[in-house]
C-alpha cells in the first residue's frame, strides 16, 4: 500500500517544482527505485515507511506547512536515523519556527516512549539502543548483499565475505 502513496507524493512534489524534464522525472524515479523498494519488501524492512514519511515532510515543506513537515521528518528520524539530514535541511531552509518545531517534536519522540515504558525501563531501552549503534559510529559496515549503501558495496568488492556469513558470495 505504501508504494502507490510514495508514487503519488513524488508526483505532488514534482508538480510543485517548475523544472525542465519534469515529464520524465516520475517514470525514471519509479524505474530507478524499483530494485530498492522490492528488496525492502522482500526483507520486510521499515525503509519504505520512512521514505513515505520523508516524502510527506518534503511535500508539506513545499506547501508552507512547517509543523507538518517537521512532524513527518522528525517522525522518520525517530524510526531510522538517516532522515536527520532532511531535518537539518528543514531547519536551515524552513521558516523561523522550524527549529522550534523540530526541537519540540524531537523531545516528544524521545520522551513519549520513555514515559510509556516507565522511566527506568525507557531509559534502559534508550541506552541499549545507542549501545547497539556504537559499532556503526566506529566504522562498522554490514557488507551483506542486501545492504545497499556505498560502504557495503566497496567492502564487498575489496574484502572476503565475513566468516559468520557462510552463504555470502565473494565479490572480489
Amino acid at each position: 500500500l505504501l508504494i502507490p502513496v510514495a508514487v503519488r507524493l513524488t508526483k505532488d512534489i514534482f508538480d510543485t517544482l517548475d523544472r525542465p524534464g519534469k515529464r520524465w522525472a516520475l517514470p525514471l524515479a519509479v524505474i530507478f527505485s524499483a530494485q530498492f523498494i522490492l528488496n525492502n519488501l522482500n526483507l520486510v524492512q521499515v525503509n519504505l515507511a520512512v521514505f513515505v514519511l520523508c516524502l510527506f515532510g518534503i511535500r508539506a515543506y513545499l506547501r508552507g506547512q512547517g509543523w507538518r513537515a517537521a512532524a513527518a521528518l522528525v517522525g522518520a528520524t525517530a524510526i531510522k536515523l538517516v532522515p536527520v539530514f532532511l531535518v537539518a535541511w528543514l531547519v536551515a531552509r524552513g521558516r523561523r519556527r522550524a527549529p522550534l518545531a523540530v526541537v519540540s517534536l524531537g523531545i516528544a519522540c524521545v520522551a513519549l516512549p520513555i514515559m510509556q515504558r516507565g522511566p527506568a525501563t525507557g531509559l534502559r531501552d534508550l541506552a541499549d539502543y545507542y549501545h547497539q549503534l556504537r559499532g556503526f559510529g566506529e566504522g562498522r559496515v554490514v557488507q551483506r548483499y542486501t545492504n545497499q549503501n556505498l560502504a557495503a558495496a566497496v567492502y564487498r568488492l575489496m574484502r572476503p565475505p565475513p566468516p559468520d556469513e557462510p552463504t555470502e558470495r565473494d565479490y572480489r
